[in-house]
């Protein structure tokens, strides 16, 4: 039987994966608005992710199968999908304000803008669907049937509170704030909380409980 507070840290991953998409939901049409993305494209922006996770999904859960890792089967996807969340939200949170340092030209610095932020939207979409059921598959390989419900109990409690969490953070109007002020932006804020969160919530995640490598 699994002690709670190994259960507890395992759920982290949902809290920091849940704390990210309710930063998505609160602020990608304002960031999508605020580098032109014309309309037409907004459909593709939210079709091109389910797309390639349907491509894409049986592949890489046959490869994380049979991974023969000495860390385990599920973990090292999970840290490679971890990180491409992070990666997807500094493209898109960040990605506007980078190309206007580096571009001066107002016609391709709109083309640049649009680019990184779509690309950015449609990673952090892919990786956190997809990132769903390799954390699953960890519980399930490590649990016994009755850690395996006490251990999704926990999924759902921190799930629902770090979506709360997200949404509280991105009602607060950082813009009059003095962090808004240090950081540039309230996307910058909301991206260095998002990272911040998601990091600590997946070294914990990751560290909850050990798996046997397949042999």
């Amino acid at each position: 039987k699994r002690p709670t507070g190994n259960l507890i840290m395992h759920s982290m991953a949902m809290l920091g994966r849940e704390f990210c998409y309710a930063v998505e939901a609160a602020y990608v049409t304002p960031v999508l608005l605020s580098v032109g993305l014309p309309r037409s494209l907004y459909s593709m922006v939210w079709l091109l992710s389910p797309v390639l996770g349907f491509l894409l999904q049986p592949v890489v859960g046959s490869a994380s199968d049979h991974c023969r890792a000495r860390w385990g089967r599920r973990r090292p996807y999970i840290l490679t999908l971890g990180v491409m969340m992070l990666l997807g939200m500094a493209l898109y949170l960040n990605g506007d304000t980078v190309v206007s340092a580096l571009i001066a030209d107002p016609r391709r610095k709109l083309i640049w803008a649009i680019t990184i932020t779509m690309i950015g939207v449609v990673l952090f979409d892919f990786a956190a669907d997809f990132i769903d059921g390799p954390i699953k598959a960890y519980l399930f390989d490590v649990c016994s049937h009755e850690d395996k419900e006490r251990g999704l109990h926990y999924h759902a409690l921190f799930t629902g509170f770090g979506g709360t969490l997200g949404y509280l953070l991105g009602a607060i109007d950082w813009a009059h704030l003095e962090l808004g002020r240090v950081l540039g932006t309230e996307f910058q804020v909301m991206f260095f909380f998002s990272a911040l969160v998601l990091t600590l919530c997946f070294i914990i995640h990751l560290c909850s409980i050990p798996e046997a490598p397949l042999r």
